[in-house]
């Protein structure tokens, strides 16, 4: 199954929870596939946003004051596709009046886990700040006059502009 636009997550999702499938030739209807893709808009925008987690994962949001198409490209890693459709699945299994299948829920919950982790070492990777102390285990610094972590400008946590 190749999942290359925001209204294939949301085909995806609904086939996770049974409204939609190819076996059974259920086809999902127009007004499904515009309200899924609006959903997955609010969901990616409510993960990015959020100041717990702060999941950027490179989703492609449509521009401000255009409608989300279903044909528009997410953008998203292979990776991080499936963790999507199952919480997108999770998030509009109320409006069909659906329980979704365990199954369903543990993947969604450990792939968006796995999202947050990402996340969070994403971050971490952007280095220490110019006002971190060296500590006071790092003598050989101290004694030279270096109380402060400094690297390169480029490494420094507090300048994340990109050259460009």
């Amino acid at each position: 199954m190749d999942l290359t636009t925001k209204g294939d997550l949301v085909l995806a999702a609904l086939r996770k929870i049974g409204i939609a499938s190819n076996a059974t030739l259920t086809d999902a209807e127009p007004q499904s596939l515009e309200d899924g893709v609006n959903e997955l808009e609010l969901m990616m925008a409510e993960w990015r946003e959020a100041p717990a987690a702060g999941i950027d994962i490179g989703y492609q949001f449509a521009n401000d004051g255009e409608a989300v198409l279903d044909s528009d490209a997410h953008g998203l890693h292979t990776a991080h596709i499936s963790a999507v459709y199952h919480n997108l699945a999770l998030r509009i299994a109320p409006d069909y009046a659906i329980e979704p299948l365990l199954k369903v829920v543990t993947t969604a919950r450990y792939g968006k886990a796995l999202l947050v982790k990402s996340a969070v070492l994403n971050k971490a990777k952007k280095g220490y700040p110019a006002r971190m102390p060296v500590g006071s285990g790092n003598r050989a610094a101290t004694y030279n006059g270096h109380y402060y972590f400094h690297r390169e400008d480029k490494d420094d946590a507090e300048n994340l502009a990109t050259p460009g």
